[in-house]
């Protein structure tokens, strides 16, 4: 990455004006100015970063140094010596320095002293000037070491990480682009790697091993930021993940919500189950074959893939549909009993029925379907799902669903399927909610694929929706 780019990410505007200056001495081959200025650079920084530590994280330790700091200048504002005094105050007892910076900026010290005064040796008067090589290595070093770090990821980065999630939790909840792009704009892209995984490291413990109050309360967010972070960086951080202790899960807890954020996340990165114990595993596919959706979305664990799943599902909302018009119609859904026997499941079909499946659940099963080669296992379950409607609150419920997808599925293959079966099922075509919304945006969308003259035969066609 070049100079610039390190530049512009340089956390303090003040301190970005201030380095300006350096790279104007050094290009213009003033390096004694370079080296000065630099030093200056350094000690703004470093109180800057103590100020904000103290102003919003109630640093005391940031405080106390600063107070030092203080009371020296103000015993004498000539002496220099509360500069040594902070530097090695800042590099003993905070992790804003590190020994690679504190041995920079102590070289940096030194070249500043040779720079300012004069030497006189064998009565020779000379001005020592550092070569420029030397100048551009502390310059670029100390950039990305010390300028580049954001104060809020030095003190204690999972603590300050997590207080500030929870701070913003409500809009980080609503709004999944703002959050990823709060997370990779104040946190990601001031991260190292190393630093990224101890994060992850600690939100695994918080979401799938740590129980009580402030957890708990927590468990959500932090879950869909554990997540996002992932998916910046999916293959390397999954490595990390498979290889580190966290994986030896117990799942001590009685209310078994620990089971369900587990099994959530292994929904989504199902390569996961051959990294954590026998004993770990067991108790997922336990908990799944007592929950519906979680069984759904995990079919890995009973050797099954999403379509055997969502067929045998497609066919008890088939069967529900239709044992309301007819008697002896149970053959419908005997590939749900067969799996009901395989899997040894412990929910019954009215779980299935009754079902209200949330976005973050349907995304995830669109985002598997996709994954199996294509966007009609999906489109064509959600469609299922809601022509299947039994009576008017589950199909304005079910509604819902079309709404969220109908853009994804603004195809003439899936309207017209949409279309046909909304006007063979009364409790749909009579439903309030649902008849307005298949005549004035599925058949609107329908007939953008069609000729204009051919709109009155498909009202006809489609004549219990009373298409005006």
């Amino acid at each position: 990455m070049s100079l610039y780019n390190y530049t512009i990410r340089i956390n303090s505007k003040d301190t970005r004006k201030i380095f300006n200056e350096v790279i104007s001495s050094y290009q213009n081959e003033n390096y004694r100015s370079a080296i000065n200025s630099l030093y200056s650079t350094v000690l703004y920084d470093l109180i800057y970063k103590l100020k904000y530590l103290s102003n919003f994280y109630d640093d005391s330790t940031a405080e106390n140094i600063l107070d030092k700091v203080e009371n020296k200048q103000k015993e004498n504002s000539t002496n220099s010596s509360w500069e040594l005094n902070l530097i090695d105050d800042v590099y003993k007892r905070t992790q804003i320095i590190d020994n690679s910076l504190y041995a920079d900026i102590i070289s940096l010290k030194r070249y500043r002293n040779l720079c300012s005064h004069p030497s006189l040796v064998d009565k020779k008067l000379t001005l020592p000037s550092p070569n420029p090589e030397i100048v551009s290595g502390l310059m670029n070093s100390i950039l990305v070491k010390l300028f580049n770090k954001a104060p809020n990821l030095i003190s204690n980065i999972t603590d300050n990480f997590t207080n500030d999630i929870s701070d913003k939790k409500e809009k980080l909840l609503l709004d999944s682009k703002f959050r990823l792009n709060y997370l990779k704009n104040f946190y990601l892209n001031n991260l190292e790697i190393e630093q990224e995984e101890k994060l992850l490291d600690n939100l695994f413990k918080f979401i799938f091993i740590k129980t009580g109050t402030p957890f708990d309360e927590n468990r959500e967010v932090n879950y869909l930021v554990f997540i996002d972070i992932i998916k910046t960086n999916e293959e390397t951080f999954m490595k990390y993940l498979e290889n580190i202790k966290c994986k030896d899960l117990l799942f001590k807890d009685e209310s078994g919500i620990l089971k369900k954020y587990f099994s959530r996340f292994i929904a989504e990165f199902p390569e996961f189950i051959h990294h954590i114990k026998e004993y770990a595993l067991n108790d997922i596919i336990n908990y799944s074959r007592e929950n519906f959706i979680d069984w759904l979305l995990n079919p890995e664990l009973f050797n099954l893939n999403l379509k055997d799943t969502i067929s045998a599902v497609v066919q008890v909302f088939e069967y529900k549909h239709d044992s309301f018009y007819e008697n002896n119609c149970e053959s419908i859904y005997e590939p749900f009993k067969n799996l009901v026997k395989k899997c040894d499941l412990k929910f019954d079909i009215d779980d299935v029925i009754q079902y209200k499946f949330s976005k973050d659940e349907l995304n995830l099963i669109k985002m598997k379907s996709e994954i199996l080669g294509g966007k009609d296992l999906f489109i064509n379950f959600i469609i299922d799902m809601y022509l299947n409607s039994y009576n008017y609150a589950q199909a304005q419920q079910r509604l819902i669903y079309i709404k969220m997808y109908i853009n994804y599925m603004n195809e003439e293959k899936y309207l017209l399927k949409l279309l046909n079966g909304a006007n063979n099922n009364s409790q749909i075509y009579g439903e309030f909610n649902s008849a307005p919304y298949i005549r004035s945006v599925v058949f609107k969308k329908f007939i953008n694929y069609k000729n204009k003259n051919d709109i009155p035969k498909y009202k006809d066609t489609f004549s219990n929706l009373e298409i005006e």
